[in-house]
Parts: C-alpha cells; sequence; structure tokens
C-alpha cells in the first residue's frame, strides 16, 4: 500500500512538472462530459460502497459537448469525486449534476460531509497543502493542483463552496463551445493525456 502512494505521488509530481514545462501539447476534440462522468461515477463506485456512499447523478438528457482531452477530463473528474468521498460521513452521498446555462456548461460534485474550514479554503488548490483535523486522509495535497491545471487548459474554471461540518460543492464551468483552443493553455496541462 504505501509502495503504491509513493509511485502516485512520483507520477502527479511528474505531471505537474510537465504541465509547467509546457513540454507537450494535449489534442481536444468534441466529448460529452456526460460520458465522462458516467465513466468516472462507475470507476468509484466500489470504493463509494465500501464506505457506504451513494453516488447519484442529474446529467441530463441532452448531450453536453465540449472541447476537451477525454483521459485528462476523467482525471480531473476523478480527482473531485474522489475527494468528495474521502471527506464524506459513512452512509451518506454525493451528487454529480450537470447543467447547462446560456453558452456554459457546468459539472458539480457536492458531498455532505466535513466540509473544508474558512482558513483553509484560499489555500485548497496549493501543492502539498492539507487541511488539518477533518480533512486528513492517505493523500499527498497533489489532486486538486491536478484538476485545477487540467480545468485552465480547457479554459474552465473551478469554484468552491463548503461548510466545515456541512459539506462541500466543487463547480467546474466550462464553455459549451471553444472552437479555438489556446495552444499555450493547452500545453498547461498535456503530460495529463499520456497517463
Amino acid at each position: 500500500s504505501e509502495a503504491q502512494r509513493m509511485t502516485q505521488l512520483v507520477e502527479d509530481l511528474l505531471i505537474l512538472a510537465r504541465t509547467d514545462a509546457q513540454i507537450v501539447e494535449m489534442p481536444r476534440a468534441p466529448v460529452d462530459l456526460r460520458d465522462i462522468l458516467q465513466a468516472v461515477a462507475a470507476e468509484l463506485n466500489s470504493l463509494a460502497q465500501t464506505r457506504q456512499i451513494h453516488i447519484q447523478t442529474a446529467l441530463g438528457a441532452v448531450p453536453a459537448i465540449i472541447a476537451g482531452n477525454r483521459p485528462a477530463l476523467h482525471r480531473l473528474f476523478v480527482g473531485l469525486l474522489d475527494n468528495a468521498l474521502k471527506y464524506s460521513h459513512p452512509s451518506g452521498e454525493v451528487i454529480v449534476t450537470v447543467e447547462r446555462q446560456d453558452t456554459r456548461l457546468s459539472v458539480t460534485i457536492q458531498d455532505f460531509g466535513a466540509g473544508i474550514g474558512e482558513t483553509d479554503l484560499p489555500h485548497i488548490f496549493e501543492r502539498f497543502y492539507r487541511a488539518d483535523r477533518s480533512r486528513t486522509g492517505s493523500g499527498h495535497g497533489l489532486g486538486l493542483p491536478l484538476a485545477e491545471s487540467i480545468a485552465t487548459a480547457h479554459r474552465a474554471k473551478i469554484e468552491v463552496r463548503s461548510v466545515a461540518g456541512a459539506g462541500s460543492s466543487f463547480t467546474v464551468i466550462f464553455p459549451s463551445r471553444d472552437p479555438h483552443p489556446d495552444p499555450a493553455q493547452l500545453a498547461k496541462a498535456s503530460a495529463l493525456a499520456r497517463n
């Protein structure tokens, strides 16, 4: 178990180093966010069951198409959903929602668990930052920085709302149509496409 954790740490550090260096471009194509979210929910379902947490999805019947890199987006949502499961209370639930508004698409992952303290909230996207007290776990503090890097490469932003003891919601807001991707932004998370 410790060897696996160290391997994951090294892989995450290499990915962040490559994105900082902007050494490889990340190809994008039309992808339906609903397909990625369904795959992520299925992948983490056994973990959720182990923790007696129910994953509820509300993805809608209308396609949610963006210009994106499927492997990188998969990693983004695995990180956010894993984070929600990690800090949920046993027998709780996590809700994954897709919403469409004007020219934007958003994905919200909401839990009703430990939440994030007001003093910790400004720092959660800093590398190796670990909020103390209730938000302890087996991670190394790289999951949210990786998620933010991928979101930025897709011209998206992550909005966080949280109340300590009442849960958190992470909303990734995408432009629904992005026909002219920015090569500099794409390169920022390029290495993620390899993993």
